[in-house]
């Protein structure tokens, strides 16, 4: 009888861990926009203008596009997607409107397709909780005449992280842990981020892009990047 007991009781325990491993395999990092927010669409891609007709690459930002997307950081990562190599080198800043002195203006030097990471230096005064920014992100294709530019811009906004995130935060063991709980309280710049960093990583590559399509996948990007594959490029990058 003790025998049997002892038995149920392994096997018990081996069933548990079985399925909270299973569980834990099939957990997927969920978007879930927060309800307060501000439902401006957003034009996320940039095509060539005609100062820019010997060059057909298109630069995604990897945000929603139907509502302002969020970061709970003073100097944020953002991700582009670059169809080709640009001709020309890529053009981005972070402004606050009416404020003349932007938060950040760089160059960026592309040489091939893929997701490009651009960071606001911690040189930069970076961003406020509460204040709404503005992204833009371009080609100038023609330096006597910028109007011929071709770029895209966005809102951001910055966001005070909740002590339960907060708390949450502290807890995870990884970067995927880190992007399902910015996921999960609505803060996409700082999911998708933390989700490419994951991608990177080789003990979690083949999940972490999975998490990384998943997340493209909730705001309808996965149809323009997943047709290019989600090369990741090594850029140098140099102040205007």
């Amino acid at each position: 009888m003790v025998v049997n007991r002892f038995f149920w009781a392994i096997l018990l325990i081996f069933q548990f861990e079985l399925f909270g491993f299973s569980q834990l395999a099939l957990a997927q990092v969920v978007y879930r926009p927060p309800p307060n927010r501000d439902r401006q669409s957003q034009r996320t891609e940039t095509h060539g203008s005609r100062g820019c007709q010997d060059n057909a690459a298109k630069i995604l930002l990897l945000i929603p596009n139907d509502h302002v997307a969020t970061t709970g950081a003073s100097h944020p990562t953002f991700l582009l997607y670059v169809s080709k190599r640009p001709s020309r080198p890529i053009l981005w800043s972070v402004v606050e409107p009416e404020v003349v002195r932007p938060i950040v203006e760089q160059s960026v030097t592309v040489k091939q397709s893929g997701i490009v990471p651009v960071t606001i230096p911690p040189s930069s005064s970076g961003l406020e909780i509460g204040k709404t920014y503005v992204l833009t992100v371009g080609m100038l294709c023609n330096p006597k005449r910028p109007s011929a530019s071709a770029y895209t811009r966005v809102l951001l906004k910055r966001v005070a992280i909740t002590p339960a995130v907060e708390r949450r935060l502290s807890q995870v063991a990884s970067e995927r842990e880190r992007a399902e709980v910015y996921a999960q309280a609505g803060i996409w710049y700082d999911a998708i981020a933390s989700s490419y960093t994951a991608m990177q990583q080789e003990n979690s590559e083949a999940q972490g892009e999975r998490d990384f399509r998943l997340l493209l996948e909730q705001v309808g990007l996965v149809s323009q990047v997943g047709l290019f594959g989600l090369k990741r490029v090594t850029i140098p990058r140099s102040p205007l």
